[in-house]
């Protein structure tokens, strides 16, 4: 049986493990076909850093570890090498200190990936320009990849002053693409939530939203064909642990773990909650013990809101579009 991937969210240390995989590769060969920046939005445990660390690698030309996945046989790995600029805000340290400070610190340690010399002084913004101006330079277009932009906005949502601060601060640094548009490959941008997305791109007026396109509905998250297909020893191995035949152990998974709709049509498994059920072998809400968005359960608290009357709103496109934070 293949590992189970669970504590590690890189995809060129899954492969070299030979971890268990779900094939997202023929989403990543679309996204290169995109126009050059893209957001897209899912909630945490979703597969996001998956997702980025898989396009990082087809980008930095690492056709090695896509031997036997869609993409292999699909692209030129030569002439799709770029250089990679991959910000990771869940590694960037807003709690013990500034933002500026942990966003420098991050930037240090990817110039120095680099090969990019800094100086004291520098600041992120100063850093990031650098690596932008040094990598394209070679007449080689640099890719962009931002995972959990809206990290260092949601740790202090509640904090309308320091959010206001934060946002100041982002607004600034995404500022620095904008005179390199000419020079960038892709811009590929992920988060939790929407709210932001206007105010902090403002300068960036060409990024298309991607989370609610059909065609991106399963990206991430594990439909029921690939629960079925990837899991067939894991499915075997619990339902004998459990003592209830395959069909009973899909019904009751699907029930617990498939509650995710994109597009309103297609539903998809929380990778989270398949991995660990299928480590401990027991039905528990594993998202909600690590994935729970404490602003809505507060916001639900302060209006009195039980979240079954949520359960078959509709709302339209444009109000998660809203880029107040009170909203």
């Amino acid at each position: 049986m293949q590992t189970l991937p669970l504590g590690s969210q890189d995809f060129e240390t899954l492969r070299l493990r030979d971890a268990l995989y779900v094939d997202k590769t023929e989403y990543v060969l679309d996204i290169i076909k995109q126009p050059t920046y893209m957001f897209f939005s899912r909630p945490r445990r979703m597969g996001k850093s998956l997702l980025c660390s898989t396009i990082r690698a087809v980008y930095e030309g690492k056709k090695h570890l896509f031997e036997g996945l869609y993409i292999h046989d699909k692209i030129d790995w030569e002439t799709i090498k770029c250089p990679v600029i991959h910000i990771d805000f869940s590694l960037v340290d807003t709690v013990t200190a500034t933002l500026e400070n942990g966003l420098l610190w991050h930037l240090q340690n990817l110039a120095s990936y680099h090969h990019v010399p800094t100086e004291e002084g520098y600041t992120a913004r100063d850093i990031f320009d650098k690596l932008l101006n040094i990598l394209s330079a070679n007449g080689k277009k640099v890719v962009v990849i931002v995972d959990e932009y809206d990290k260092a906005l949601n740790d202090y949502i509640d904090d309308k002053v320091q959010f206001e601060a934060h946002r100041q601060i982002l607004r600034s640094f995404y500022g620095i693409l904008k005179p390199y548009d000419s020079k960038l490959e892709k811009v590929f941008l992920t988060g939790v939530s929407k709210f932001g997305k206007v105010s902090i791109f403002s300068q960036l007026n060409n990024i298309t939203d991607y989370s609610t396109y059909e065609t991106y509905s399963t990206m991430c998250g594990y439909t029921q064909t690939e629960l079925e297909q990837y899991f067939v020893e894991y499915i075997e191995k619990t339902s004998e642990k459990l003592d209830i035949s395959k069909a009973i152990l899909l019904q009751e998974m699907k029930r617990f773990y498939n509650g995710y709709s994109f597009d309103g049509v297609t539903t998809v498994y929380n990778p989270y909650s398949v991995l660990n059920f299928f480590k401990l072998q027991e039905f528990r809400n594993y998202w909600y013990d690590t994935g729970t968005p404490n602003i809505l359960v507060k916001g639900l608290q302060e209006q009195k809101i039980q979240p079954f009357e949520l359960e078959k709103i509709q709302i339209q496109d444009q109000f998660l579009d809203a880029a107040d934070v009170d909203n």
